[in-house]
């Protein structure tokens, strides 16, 4: 699952990306990662998939009917979602060409990366990635070893 914050100035498009790996685009999953993702004062935009349900409780909640629409005429849409998966596909259809299950966080962190430092200088890339890379010493302990044949087992899932 991918939520996108979109930045209020027309035209930039989203600025964060947030990836998970789930089991299922469920309820007590998309609540959870409404609780630990979503500003109580955001407006969500979503399709009228069930699992969002709930999010009319908490936020202001629009949705848009892929049956009918790919936008309302107000403007109403999941299309940075959308355009995430699009950039997926293509990355494993023209870099990966196989992405497991095991790895999909990885991949998917790396196209959430790219999206939101695309307007980045490669100064400001660079200096992210360092500091991305150095604050990701607890995360890396998964990847130690890993050329002495110490692979994690599963994939990394997030669990509401």
């Amino acid at each position: 699952m991918v939520l996108r914050e979109v930045s209020k100035t027309p035209g930039v498009g989203a600025v964060r990306t947030v990836v998970q790996v789930v089991r299922a685009e469920d309820s007590p999953t998309a609540r959870a990662l409404a609780k630990k993702y979503i500003n109580k004062n955001a407006t969500v935009m979503t399709d009228e998939h069930p699992a969002y349900g709930e999010y009319m409780a908490r936020f202001q909640h629009l949705t848009v009917n892929h049956s009918i629409e790919f936008s309302t005429g107000d403007g109403v849409n999941n299309n940075h979602a959308e355009s995430f998966f699009a950039r997926m596909r293509r990355m494993v259809i023209g870099q990966a060409h196989r992405v497991t299950p095991k790895y999909m966080y990885e991949y998917m962190s790396e196209v959430a990366w790219r999206e939101d430092n695309r307007r980045a200088s490669p100064m400001r890339q660079s200096r992210s990635i360092l500091k991305w890379a150095s604050r990701l010493a607890p995360e890396a302990s998964s990847w130690k070893g890993y050329w002495q044949g110490k692979r994690r087992q599963d994939e990394v899932l997030f669990v509401p």
